[in-house]
């Protein structure tokens, strides 16, 4: 079994909980550059997500982060530890990711995931599921269930995919922002 420890993460809806705010107006002060400093998010299935470590000292002109609301999103998250740097982490992928990596459609992970035939995700944040790449694709082990052997062909994990994510030159669904609201061409 690989063992991978998982940095403490935060969505917009952590991060509109952290600082006393709707998580459609934390969404706004992320874009306009109203946090400082304004650390660089990790992009994973088309969504934003910052290490724990970086919103904690992240301010706007008139809030602080809440440590309470931290304590709180670091304890749901444990096992884990507070990741100082980009360069600590280790490959994390949601429901876009594992369908290229796995030869499939995202919307047949999620549902697999929804009837309990798939691995648990590391973390649920902001409504998605995400996982550490490496314990998914390590040899031998079936990605829809934890340490259990591979029952079928069919789940040897796409090798380039992996490797361009391990790179970090992925460039497939979900390696960028989604546009969302009027951006997307709503109202």
């Amino acid at each position: 079994m690989i063992v991978v420890e998982k940095p403490y993460l935060a969505g917009v809806q952590e991060i509109g909980r952290i600082f006393h705010m709707k998580p459609t107006y934390a969404s706004v002060c992320l874009a306009d550059g109203r946090f400082d400093p304004q650390p660089d998010p990790l992009i994973v299935s088309g969504s934003r997500y910052w290490l724990l470590g970086d919103v904690r000292v992240m301010r706007t002109p008139t809030k602080t982060a809440d440590p309470i609301a931290i304590g709180e999103l670091e304890a749901g998250q444990r096992p884990g530890r507070m990741a100082v740097t980009g360069d600590e982490l280790p490959v994390i992928v949601g429901l876009a990711e594992l369908g290229e990596v796995f030869d499939t459609k995202a919307t047949s992970v999620q549902s697999m995931l929804l009837a309990g035939g798939w691995r648990e995700p590391d973390w649920r944040l902001s409504g998605s599921p995400l996982w550490l790449l490496e314990p998914l694709v390590a040899p031998g082990v079936d990605p829809r269930g934890d340490g259990m052997p591979r029952a079928r062909r069919s789940w040897e994990p796409d090798h380039e995919v992996v490797a361009s994510l391990r790179a970090g030159t992925y460039t497939g669904p979900g390696s960028t922002v989604r546009a969302r609201g009027r951006a997307a061409g709503g109202k």
